[in-house]
C-alpha cells in the first residue's frame, strides 16, 4: 500500500481498503506514474487471496499492464497464473461477484480491468498473448492468437494482436493486411491505435515520410478525442480522457521519422516537447543526442559542398609571376567544438548542438545503468541494455572529440571496447575514437596500437542473438549510414589514418605503404580526397615535389597506374 495507511493498521482495515487503493493504483496508471501505482498494486496483491474474485482479477489485469508498460514482463508471470487458477476454479463453479462495492468506477474508459466487458477466459488470453508477444517465444503467442481468432465475433484486439504478431515476425505486408481487415473501428481509441501501428510498420519499412503521416493522422483523432466537451462534475469522464490521450507518444513517434527522413531540427523540436513524458527513458534522451549529432553532420556536409566550389574558397589572387599568391576567405568558425561543454548554453534552454547532444548521452547512459540494476536477467532485456550502451558509449565518444573533451572521449572509448560481446562496428568505432584522442593527445605510440587494419573482420552493428524489441533500439539510428560499408573499406580508411599517425611520427616510408595499402583497398570516393592530401604532404616531406605535383595533377592516389581501377575525383 507504499506505506499510505501506516504499518501497524489491522489486516481487515487493509481488505477493506483494497478497492480504495485499487482506483488510486487506476488513477495513477492513466496519469503514467507506474512506479506509483506499481507500489500500491504490489501491496494488493500480497492480501489478493482473501479479496473477492473479481476485485482480485481486476488487481491482477492492472498489475500484467504495468508490467508490459515498463517491460518487467517476468513481474507479469506469477499475476497470469493467479488468474489462471481462478478459470480452473470457474469450471467448477461461478465466479464470485457479491461484493458490488469493490467494483471499480474508473471502467468506462481506456484500459478495462473488469470482467464485465468479455469473459474472463478470452481476457486472460488476450493478455497471455501480449505477454508472448512482448517476452517470446512466438510459437506459444500463435497459440494464443490462434483461439483469439476462433472467437465468435472477432474482436479488434485480436486483429491487432495478430498484425503485432506479424509485425514481430518482419512480415510487414501481411501486418497491414490484418489490420485493413480489422472489423468495427468504431471508437477513435481504436483508430488512434489503427494509425499508430500503421506508422510504426513503415517505419520498419524505412518509409519514413509515409510513416510521419500517419502518426500525424492518429494525432488528429487523438486531439479529437480529448477536446470533446465533458462534463467537469463526472470523474469518470476526466479519467478516461487522460487515458485515452496518447498526444506524448505519438510526438516521439513524429520526431523520430523527422530524424530519420534527414530532418534533425524539427524532430528535434517535437521531441523536446515530449521531455514531461520521457524523461527517464535513457531512449528518448538518446534521440535527442542523435537530432543534434545529424543536424551537425548535416553542416559539416554542406560546408563541404561549398569547399568544393573554388569561387566559395578563394577570396582574391595578389602578385605575379612567382610572387603571386592566393588568398582564401574565412573558414567556418568551429571554436566553439574545443570550448567546455557547460561553455553557453543552458540545460534549460535547449539548442541542437553537440554541446546539448553530451549532457543528453550522459543522462542516457546514467537511467540506463539504473534500469540495468534493476531490471530482470531476460534475453530480450539484457540484449536491448547492451545495444543501448554501445550506441550511447559511441556517441559519447564522438561528441566529446568535437568538442575537444579528449580525456573524456578516451575514457568513453576504453569503456566502449572493455564490453562483451561487442558488435564489430562498435570495435570499429571505439579503436577510431581512441586513436584520435590519444593522437590529439600527442600519444602517438599508443594510438597506433587502436590501428590495426588487420584485426577488422567484421563491421555489422547486430549483437549474435538479436533482440526481438526491435521496433525502437537505439542501435538503429539515423546516423548508421555514415560509417564503412564494407570490411574492405573500414581496413581502408584505417590504414589512411595509420599513415596520418606516422607522418606525425616522421616516418613517411611507413606512411606512404600504408596509403598504398588503402589504394588497393576500396576506399570509398569521400575519403579520397583527403587521402590525396597526405599523399602529397609524405612526397613533399622526402623531397619528391615533382611526385607531389604528379598527385595533385592526376588527382588519384599511387602507385599510378592508368588501368589499376583508381578513382578520379575530379567529380567528387
Amino acid at each position: 500500500f507504499s506505506g499510505e495507511n501506516g504499518e501497524d493498521q489491522d489486516s481487515v482495515d487493509e481488505f477493506d481498503q483494497a478497492a480504495l487503493n485499487y482506483n488510486k493504483a487506476l488513477i495513477l496508471y492513466f496519469f503514467r506514474q507506474y512506479e506509483k501505482a506499481s507500489n500500491i498494486i504490489e501491496g494488493l496483491f500480497k492480501i489478493v487471496e482473501p479479496l473477492d474474485e473479481s476485485l482480485g482479477c481486476k488487481i491482477c489485469f492492472l498489475a500484467a499492464d504495468l508490467s508490459f508498460v515498463t517491460r518487467q514482463t517476468h513481474t507479469a508471470v506469477e499475476k497470469l497464473a493467479y488468474i489462471e487458477k481462478l478459470i480452473a476454479s470457474s469450471e467448477k463453479g461461478p465466479i464470485n461477484q457479491h461484493h458490488e462495492k469493490h467494483e471499480s468506477v474508473f471502467n468506462d474508459g481506456g484500459t478495462k480491468h473488469g470482467l464485465q466487458s468479455e469473459s474472463l477466459q478470452m481476457k486472460f488470453n488476450q493478455y497471455k498473448a501480449r505477454l508472448h508477444l512482448l517476452n517470446g517465444p512466438l510459437k506459444l503467442c500463435k497459440r494464443e492468437i490462434k483461439i483469439l481468432m476462433s472467437s465468435t465475433p472477432v474482436t479488434p484486439t485480436a486483429h491487432f494482436l495478430k498484425s503485432n504478431f506479424e509485425y514481430l515476425r518482419k512480415n510487414y505486408r501481411k501486418s497491414i493486411k490484418i489490420l485493413n481487415s480489422s472489423p468495427r473501428l468504431d471508437s477513435n481509441e481504436l483508430i488512434v491505435m489503427y494509425y499508430n501501428n500503421l506508422g510504426c510498420i513503415h517505419h520498419q519499412m524505412k518509409k519514413h515520410n509515409l510513416a510521419a503521416l500517419y502518426f500525424k493522422k492518429a494525432m488528429n483523432v487523438n486531439e479529437e478525442c480529448i477536446q470533446k466537451p465533458t462534463d467537469s462534475g463526472n470523474v469518470n469522464n476526466l479519467v478516461a480522457v487522460q487515458a485515452l490521450n496518447r498526444h506524448y507518444e505519438l510526438l516521439y513517434n513524429i520526431g523520430i521519422e523527422l530524424l530519420f527522413s534527414n530532418r534533425p531540427l524539427p524532430g528535434f523540436e517535437a521531441l523536446i516537447q515530449c521531455m514531461q513524458a520521457f524523461n527517464t527513458d535513457p531512449k528518448y534522451w538518446y534521440r535527442i543526442a542523435e537530432c543534434c549529432i545529424v543536424a551537425y553532420q548535416m553542416g559539416e556536409e554542406e560546408i563541404a559542398a561549398k569547399a568544393q566550389n573554388k569561387s566559395s574558397i578563394v577570396s582574391t589572387v595578389v602578385g605575379v609571376g612567382q610572387h603571386q599568391k592566393t588568398v582564401l576567405k574565412p573558414t567556418a568558425d568551429y571554436s566553439y567544438r574545443y570550448l567546455p561543454p557547460s561553455h553557453g548554453i543552458s540545460v534549460a534552454n535547449p539548442e541542437p548542438s553537440l554541446k546539448f547532444a553530451l549532457p543528453c548521452l550522459r543522462n542516457a547512459l546514467l537511467l540506463l545503468s539504473n534500469l540495468n540494476n534493476s531490471s530482470n536477467d531476460q534475453m530480450n532485456q539484457k540484449n536491448d541494455y547492451h545495444l543501448q550502451s554501445y550506441s550511447i558509449l559511441a556517441g559519447i565518444a564522438f561528441v566529446s572529440l568535437q568538442l575537444g573533451e579528449l580525456v573524456l572521449a578516451l575514457e568513453h572509448s576504453k569503456e566502449l571496447l572493455t564490453l562483451q560481446s561487442l558488435p564489430g562496428l562498435y570495435r570499429y568505432l571505439g579503436h577510431m575514437y581512441a586513436a584520435e584522442a590519444l593522437i590529439r593527445l600527442n600519444k602517438i605510440n599508443e594510438a597506433i596500437h587502436h590501428l590495426s587494419p588487420e584485426a577488422i573482420s567484421d563491421i555489422s552493428s547486430d549483437m549474435a542473438s538479436e533482440s526481438k524489441n526491435e521496433g525502437d533500439n537505439a542501435n538503429a539510428g539515423a546516423i548508421q549510414g555514415k560509417f564503412p560499408k564494407t570490411v574492405e573499406a573500414a581496413r581502408a580508411l584505417m590504414y589512411v589514418n595509420l599513415a596520418s599517425a606516422y607522418c606525425l611520427q616522421r616516418q613517411h616510408e611507413r606512411a606512404r605503404k600504408c596509403i598504398e595499402q588503402a589504394s588497393s583497398l576500396r576506399l570509398e570516393k569521400e575519403y579520397i580526397p583527403g587521402t590525396v592530401l597526405i599523399s602529397i604532404y609524405i612526397e613533399l616531406a622526402n623531397g619528391n615535389v615533382a611526385s607531389a605535383l604528379e598527385i595533385l595533377k592526376r588527382q588519384q592516389l599511387y602507385p599510378f597506374q592508368r588501368n589499376n581501377g583508381s578513382k578520379n575525383i575530379r567529380n567528387n
